[in-house]
């Protein structure tokens, strides 16, 4: 967001709940406003040249910033198996990759992002390429998290035997 001498910014929240009960709440303890980074200033920069080339001078905030500030480093790239070995019980990988946040859109993680695994049986066959997909901080369920590094694919082996990835 360009803010100006001047400009006033509000900041509010509203509970949102459906018959009773609710489901979105915020709290903030500050307010803190810091200058933009290079790429960040850059990609405004961009955004206001072709704004004024097209009808919409106006894009909603989701359109306005490609990348969410601030920005976490990526992961190594290491990889995680969990789940019960067993034949039919729900395998789960999970790369920890490349650091996203569900909200940006330069890539956005979920149309953007491709990540797929394929699992081998080690027979050779059954050879499955399973879509994953951004599991966040990988605990999104429990923690509303909207950003992290996390991505996972699952499997459930049809199988039993040594299988890879």
């Amino acid at each position: 967001m360009e803010l100006n001498a001047g400009d006033v910014l509000e900041v509010g929240s509203k509970i949102a709940s459906i018959e009773g009960k609710e489901f979105s709440r915020a709290r903030w303890a500050a307010l803190v406003f810091q200058p933009a980074d290079n790429a960040t200033t850059k990609a405004l920069a961009a955004m206001k040249t072709a704004s004024s080339t097209k009808v919409d001078a106006n894009p909603s905030p989701a359109k306005r910033m490609p990348l969410v500030q601030p920005r976490q480093p990526n992961e190594n790239g290491s990889v995680t198996i969990g789940g019960e070995r067993k034949q039919w019980h729900k395998v789960t990988l999970t790369l920890d990759g490349s650091y996203a946040h569900e909200n940006d859109n330069e890539p956005n993680p979920f149309t953007d992002i491709s990540f797929s695994v394929t699992f081998t049986h080690e027979s050779g066959l059954p050879k499955y390429v399973v879509p994953g997909y951004f599991a966040a901080n990988g605990n999104a369920a429990e923690t509303s998290a909207k950003s992290g590094t996390k991505w996972r694919a699952h499997l459930a082996p049809d199988k039993m035997g040594t299988w890879n990835y």
